[in-house]
């Protein structure tokens, strides 16, 4: 059922009322100038996708606000099925300050989302059967990844390289890591400031977390079953906190 709007979306109207939404959220993105504050709201449906949908640093949010993709509680669900070449659901380059809520891409050739960025929030969203990574982050910092759904994509669930202050919490990371290297529920390298807690990371091939190069991170809380390498593997990694973690068949 819908959410936010009361008619079906139609690129004609102007996307600005619930009576007159569009059926593209690029479009949005595109003709209007998003900032601080602004919401995008994407209401109950699928999209398969022919293009990514692309954020730029003309598209971003500031300390005073973010900048909002709000999907449906009830399933917005983007589809990377018909992406041509290593694109991505969503890409996020150099557009600070966004929260994404409820959004699920699926079936990408490459990421499910890609983000180069600062100032990051996801929550509610699932992350489902994309070729290499559910979530790609590069250079990234201040990255919160809560209550998400990651399962089955190919290489790692979430891959975090270089950067500093991400946390990843009350999420489902799950069946992981079947197509190529690097395989991990979540793998890191040059992280400084990881916080990983009261997750359920299992059965994906290889490890459940993997930290190299990283420095002051704290794993709790969190259910590790079923992975078949390690269920926490450290390479050149220092101040590391491991404490009420639950390790099951590793």
């Amino acid at each position: 059922d819908d959410v936010y709007c009361t008619a079906i979306g139609d690129n004609s109207n102007n996307g600005l009322t619930p009576s007159t939404p569009r059926w593209n959220p690029q479009s949005i993105i595109d003709d209007y100038v998003l900032g601080p504050g602004d919401v995008v709201y994407v209401d109950t449906g699928s999209w398969s996708l022919t293009q990514s949908i692309s954020l730029t640093s003309s598209d971003h949010g500031s300390s005073s606000g973010y900048l909002s993709l709000s999907g449906s509680p009830n399933g917005a669900v983007f589809s990377g099925d018909n992406l041509p070449g290593s694109n991505s659901c969503l890409k996020m380059d150099n557009s600070d300050y966004i929260r994404i809520t409820y959004f699920t891409a699926q079936s990408a050739p490459s990421y499910g989302i890609y983000h180069s960025a600062d100032n990051l929030e996801i929550f509610g969203s699932a992350l489902i059967g994309n070729s290499s990574m559910g979530i790609y982050s590069l250079d990234s910092s201040s990255v919160a990844i809560d209550n998400i759904i990651c399962l089955s994509n190919g290489t790692s669930g979430l891959y975090f390289v270089r950067g500093n202050t991400f946390s990843v919490t009350g999420s489902t990371i799950k069946f992981n890591g079947w197509n190529g290297i690097n395989n991990s529920a979540i793998y890191t390298t040059g992280i400084s400031g990881l916080t990983v807690s009261n997750n359920e990371l299992g059965e994906n091939t290889g490890r459940g977390v993997s930290l190299l190069g990283c420095n002051d991170i704290v794993v709790n809380g969190n259910h590790f079953y079923d992975n078949t390498s390690h269920g926490i593997n450290s390479y050149s990694s220092t101040k590391i906190k491991c404490y009420n973690n639950f390790l099951l068949l590793q």
